[in-house]
């Protein structure tokens, strides 16, 4: 018994043991659709279930955990991902690392650091039954000119100690674009969060077509592209911003409905987000279909997208079931 203990204290440590293997990839990117999962617990339902099935899904982009610093500002890893599920049959797993820009700045040995993070991805890999390799890592870091070069730096750490045939990844945002690229094999352009997010008058700071027009310009690094098929809502206090709320309905005797996308708190309450005050305005959020549509058109415009991966961010029935089976096809 202690000895199963000790194995599973160890394989859910950060630092666990690695076990890698040297199978080839058994995937290329050529007619690939893709869904980010970006939960804490790896759970399906029927409906998400079948929309996999339906809609030929055959990669999944899942957040494993984030590294973040603690009170003393070392890295750490947090937020670890729980598989409840199994991992529907004939789907790749890609994992996904967030790394907070104050996570990465601390990081005093990125090769260290890399090596921490693959042993740790490969024995979650091996502890879930996820499979003895992956080909593909992803990370998901917000840098800036001023943490530009360390997260470089882990990059490129990262790559010497993964095997030739596996990738490394970055998430590449809007105003990265303008920036050096980073040393990895490809990038996702994440086609989402464009606008002014506390701007009490933004109408969508999900997406908007003349927000990524500002942006948008040709890059030198291979991108796979990701649209947005979540929502949210936007909190106000006297115009000041006040939090997201990942509820989208708000049909109910607590809430005055004061225009098309916005709602007018009627009586002080609590949530299992947050302590709603009467006279709070809350703004829902979620791209449309034509909007998402518009967006992929200038994509398509603009780079060469004949041998990209499109990846829509990200699974979860409550926000997919606005969109209908066409919309979901004509994005992909």
């Amino acid at each position: 018994m202690k000895k199963i203990a000790c194995i599973v204290f160890c394989l859910l440590s950060f630092w666990s043991c690695q076990n890698k293997s040297t199978e080839s990839s058994l995937y290329n990117n050529k007619d690939q659709r893709a869904m980010y999962y970006w939960k804490t617990t790896f759970v399906l339902n029927d409906y998400e279930r079948d929309f996999l099935r339906k809609h030929k899904i055959n990669k999944l982009y899942v957040r494993m955990f984030d590294v973040d610093v603690d009170e003393n500002n070392v890295p750490i890893p947090i937020a670890t991902i729980r598989f409840i599920d199994s991992i529907p049959s004939g789907i790749e797993i890609i994992p996904v690392v967030y790394l907070t820009t104050n996570a990465v700045a601390n990081m005093e040995h990125k090769s260290l650091y890399a090596e921490k993070i693959i042993d740790r991805v490969y024995a979650m890999f091996s502890y879930n039954n996820l499979g003895t390799i992956f080909q593909e890592l992803q990370y998901d870091c917000d840098w800036t000119k001023t943490t530009q070069n360390d997260f470089f730096e882990l990059c490129k750490e990262t790559k010497t100690r993964l095997y030739k045939t596996q990738k490394l990844c970055s998430t590449i945002r809007l105003h990265q674009l303008s920036q050096k690229k980073p040393p990895v094999d490809k990038g996702v352009l994440m086609l989402y969060n464009t606008g002014g997010l506390r701007n009490y008058n933004e109408e969508n700071s999900i997406l908007k077509l003349n927000d990524v027009k500002n942006y948008i310009k040709s890059y030198s690094l291979p991108l796979d592209f990701a649209y947005p098929t979540f929502g949210w809502s936007v909190l106000f206090r006297n115009e000041d911003f006040k939090g997201i709320l990942h509820t989208t309905d708000f049909d109910s005797s607590c809430y005055k409905k004061i225009d098309e996308h916005w709602y007018q708190v009627e009586k002080t309450h609590e949530t299992l987000e947050a302590k709603l005050f009467l006279g709070d305005e809350i703004r829902t959020e979620q791209p449309d279909f034509q909007t998402i549509q518009k967006v992929k058109s200038l994509i398509n415009t603009t780079f060469n997208t004949s041998n990209s991966t499109t990846i829509l961010y990200h699974l979860d029935s409550v926000h997919l079931t606005k969109y209908s089976y066409e919309n979901i096809e004509e994005i992909f």
